[in-house]
């Protein structure tokens, strides 16, 4: 984490904070690398854990595995982020809110959208979490959306990194250290709804 300062858990936090308060776009990206466990500081894990929760809503907030998927999230919410604020101003259409898309949104992958939305359409706004031995199982009312018995690695990977985003932005109640049953909170509700309203706009001629 780092070294405290008068005003912050450490310099790194205080200069994050203040590029926060000056409403300027911040993008922040914590490693989720395979890391021997004798080399962790719990206390310090604590602290960053505590950090990114705090920064979650208040900027673009996202994990990654390997320099390769850092490298290729970092482009992609790099673009998405100057096209929703410097593309087009005074001459193209607002969004369909008509405010500036939220850091959330733009933060969350494909798989945490689909979730998201189809779980928000669903009777009761639950996601199906099932880990058995490893292979997962994501569900939505009667839509298998991740097969526990056809899927690579990669793909359970991808879904979990998901169902994480969700968590994490507080858009669902879970965990998964288990099998469990999600469900969607009043933010999450929202969020699809939005997500709903960027994708009809998107599909307008």
């Amino acid at each position: 984490m780092g070294t405290p300062t008068e005003n912050a858990a450490s310099g790194t936090v205080d200069e994050i904070e203040t590029h926060i308060l000056e409403r300027k776009p911040a993008m922040l990206y914590f490693s989720d690398a395979m890391i021997n466990p004798s080399r962790i500081n719990l206390a310090q894990r604590e602290k960053v854990d505590n950090f990114k929760a705090a920064c979650c809503g208040r900027g673009l907030v996202e994990s990654f595995n390997s320099t390769d998927d850092f490298r290729a999230k970092f482009a992609r919410h790099l673009a998405q982020t100057v096209s929703e604020r410097f593309e087009g101003l005074g001459a193209g259409a607002p969004p369909a809110s008509g405010e500036e898309a939220s850091p959330i949104l733009i933060s969350l992958s494909d798989k945490a959208k689909q979730a998201l939305v189809k779980a928000s359409e669903s009777r009761e706004g639950h996601i199906l979490f099932i880990n058995a031995s490893g292979a997962i199982c994501v569900q939505v009312g009667l839509e298998v959306l991740l097969d526990i018995n056809r899927q690579t690695a990669r793909e359970a990977a991808e879904w979990k990194a998901a169902l994480r985003q969700l968590i994490e932005c507080g858009l669902v109640e879970g965990h998964l250290s288990s099998s469990c049953t999600m469900s969607l909170t009043e933010e999450g509700f929202q969020a699809a709804e939005q997500i709903k309203l960027d994708e009809q706009a998107t599909a307008k001629p």
